[in-house]
């Protein structure tokens, strides 16, 4: 009766397998042959780093949100390793150039990239 057991609980298993392995497709990136997924991304800096980014990139949003032109523009700010990264569209250079420099008086900005698109 052992040795029946054992076979069927082996037979099951493999039975399962390919129901498995779907689980496993979605679970690393979405079904075999999908372009939808998620990413697991690996975080290289300490979460010391990571908590001082958080707190920056509130502290940018808050001051690009409190100016009177820049604030209804809805500008994206992101902070990695104390580098602030402005996303968004402005309506010109101008516009550009001081909401770059308005973060780079930021304490604790130690640089600004811009990918801002002027239209």
């Amino acid at each position: 009766m052992n040795a029946k057991r054992k076979a069927l609980t082996a037979l099951s298993l493999l039975l399962m397998l390919p129901a498995l392995s779907g689980c496993l497709a979605l679970a690393a990136g979405g079904a075999a042959g999908g372009t939808a997924g998620y990413y697991i991304a690996r975080e290289d800096r300490p979460t010391e780093q990571v908590g001082k980014d958080e707190d920056l990139t509130a502290r940018v949003q808050a001051r690009l949100a409190q100016d009177p032109d820049l604030g209804p523009l809805k500008l994206h700010a992101e902070a990695y390793d104390d580098v602030v990264t402005l996303s968004g569209e402005v309506p010109n250079g101008l516009m550009a150039q001081r909401a770059i420099d308005m973060v780079h008086d930021i304490p604790g900005v130690k640089g600004v990239r811009s990918e801002l698109n002027v239209h």
